[in-house]
């Protein structure tokens, strides 16, 4: 029996895409006599006034909307809609256990520090009086530690020694797809400024500078850089030099590489890139000494419920993102040794020596963190913290954002 109603992708929509829409406007096409309330990452109160406008349903059904921000509804009754804290829909409020992970099923936001933590908020949270806080880095967590001291009623400096906002959250300016990023970043740079913060951009202050200003505080956000992974041979030249581009050089140069790329690691990161790449029209072989791609990435969401692939006229099954590309190839369990012009020189899952050439040889090698950077602050003023990719623990927006809060919280 045929379906009704042909299919709709599932997932990978861009910014105001909403299938439910869709359905309840065929819905109220065919004449069905009832209230039609679409779900699905509905929080931006303009987008939805117009879409009552346009007939295609009656009300909206919101959920982690109200969980990324607290006061949304307030806001929104305020018309304060380019204050409300954007959701990323990352569904880690549906619970974050990965496949190895002993962590408990728990529920956690990654824009929203306290939810999930309330009952511990007065343990957490100091009483205070204003102090001159500096903040160095303005990335997730400098900007979300700067914010919230600025909320308390601190008189805050954020130091940024490039001439940009955002640290490793840039990625999401190059990469539509990862548009919820995005709106969260241009969200706490447009927050710095109603809560009066300070920023010097193009600044890297000394701690000797820190010292002379007086501050109080200083929380350090220096973040991480891309590393090469030392296993691999001929990553570097004689002088320690890189030879080969890092995932994050490729942001917003992607015209620059050649048409078949090659990816070395398969992590989230390297897999985002991969994506990144195929849209723009390249060709992506990656290499990942794990048994699975995108082996960090969590299980709710990103991977099993990417797209529905139709596999022939009668049969569907939920699919990986990177499943959308014929022009994707991924090799797991493969040990990359070596490379050497633009090939890469691999142990293969049967230890057999296996050789791939592309136009071009991306590493997605991790980061470290610029731990050093950081605490050469740690005696410029008389409390200090680190927060954020600088230090152990960190690597991504949840986990920045409750550091922030959490020091914060401490000034």
């Amino acid at each position: 029996m045929q379906n009704y109603y042909p299919p709709i992708q599932v997932g990978n929509f861009k910014q105001g895409e909403h299938p439910a829409v869709e359905f309840a406007a065929r819905l109220k096409k065919e004449g069905i006599q009832a209230l039609l309330e679409p779900i699905g990452g509905f929080q931006d109160p303009a987008e939805m006034e117009r879409i009552l406008e346009e007939g295609s349903c009656d009300l909206f059904g919101a959920a982690r909307a109200f969980m990324a921000d607290y006061d949304y509804g307030k806001k929104m009754q305020e018309g304060r809609g380019e204050d409300i804290v954007p959701c990323l829909e990352c569904n880690k409020c549906h619970g974050t256990l990965l496949e190895k992970n002993p962590d408990p099923w728990i529920t956690m936001c990654s824009v929203n520090p306290i939810h999930g933590i309330r009952f511990d908020l007065p343990k957490l949270v100091q009483q205070t009086t204003p102090k001159k806080v500096a903040v160095i880095g303005g990335g997730a967590a400098g900007m979300r530690a700067a914010i919230e001291c600025a909320k308390r009623g601190h008189h805050v400096v954020l130091f940024e020694k490039s001439g940009v906002l955002g640290g490793q959250l840039l990625h999401a300016d190059y990469f539509d797809f990862k548009w919820p990023v995005k709106n969260y970043k241009d969200w706490m740079i447009r927050q710095l400024g109603q809560e009066k913060v300070e920023v010097r951009l193009n600044t890297a202050p000394s701690a000797g500078k820190i010292e002379k200003e007086g501050f109080d505080t200083v929380i350090a956000a220096t973040g991480a850089l891309p590393v090469l992974p030392r296993s691999i041979e001929g990553l570097k030249d004689e002088n320690g030099k890189a030879l080969y581009p890092t995932t994050w050089d490729t942001w917003g140069k992607e015209k620059e590489l050649g048409h078949h790329v090659v990816i070395i690691g398969g992590s989230e990161t390297g897999m985002e890139t991969a994506i990144y790449l195929l849209r723009a029209g390249h060709k992506v072989t990656m290499l990942t000494r794990q048994d699975k791609l995108a082996h960090d990435a969590s299980r709710l969401h990103y991977i099993t419920m990417s797209f529905v692939k139709q596999d022939d006229a009668t049969h569907a099954h939920e699919a990986a993102e990177w499943e959308r590309y014929d022009e994707f190839t991924g090799i797991t369990k493969a040990t990359t040794l070596k490379v050497s012009g633009n090939t890469a020189y691999y142990k293969d899952a049967d230890g057999n020596m296996q050789e791939i050439t592309g136009d071009d040889i991306v590493i997605c090698g991790g980061t470290k963190g610029l731990e050093e950077d950081a605490l050469a602050f740690s005696e410029a003023a008389p409390q200090f913290f680190a927060i954020g990719d600088c230090m152990p623990g960190a690597g991504n927006i949840q986990r920045c954002t409750r550091q922030a809060y959490a020091r914060a919280s401490m000034i």
